[in-house]
């Protein structure tokens, strides 16, 4: 973080004028404290998103790509450095696209992001939950709003054709017959 070296640094700037008894090195702690007093007088806005993700199937085989549309629409003030982050989890790989963009984004704007995933392994995903980072124009403080929209995907391995494999015992046995049960 920034801000505790900034206040560290005049704090040091502070002392040493008072221990060297020279004015001049107060005017060195100024610009780090009228920087952190202009960065707290303006709060960071916290996130208002309405947001929806689309998939193109819910259900996908080993190595299939699955394309994900997800709508973000600010429904508060304007965002001057808004970062939006949907988590994909670690066993699926995108193919094209990227789920993370870092924009700016106006009172009632709505943004898109496209990205397609394919997965390496089998199992049941859970894509999301979306990540949104409001940040300050100083850098020094953030509001992060998690958003639980979480959208499933089953994976299956993928079905091979087994018609033309040849699979036969390795040796034949007579034919005994019917073979009545005990009852």
């Amino acid at each position: 973080a920034l801000a505790p070296w900034l206040a560290g640094a005049s704090g040091l700037f502070v002392v040493l004028s008072l221990l060297l008894l020279d004015w001049r090195l107060v005017l060195l702690a100024l610009p780090p404290i009228v920087f952190l007093a202009l960065a707290g007088m303006r709060p960071v806005p916290a996130p208002v998103l309405d947001d929806a993700r689309e998939v193109s199937r819910d259900r996908a085989g080993v190595g299939q790509e699955v394309r994900v549309t997800l709508r973000v629409a600010n429904r508060g003030p304007r965002l001057d450095l808004l970062e939006l982050y949907d988590q994909v989890p670690r066993e699926l790989d995108v193919r094209a696209g990227r789920p993370h963009v870092a924009l700016a984004l106006e009172a009632g704007e709505e943004v898109t992001l496209r990205y397609t995933v394919s997965a390496r392994v089998k199992g049941v995903y859970a894509l999301g939950p979306l990540v949104a980072r409001n940040s300050a124009a100083s850098g020094l403080e953030y509001e992060e709003l998690a958003v639980p929209i979480r959208t499933p995907l089953s994976v299956a391995p993928l079905l091979e054709d087994i018609r033309r494999a040849k699979v036969r015992p390795r040796r034949t046995r007579m034919w005994m017959g019917q073979i009545p049960s005990r009852r």
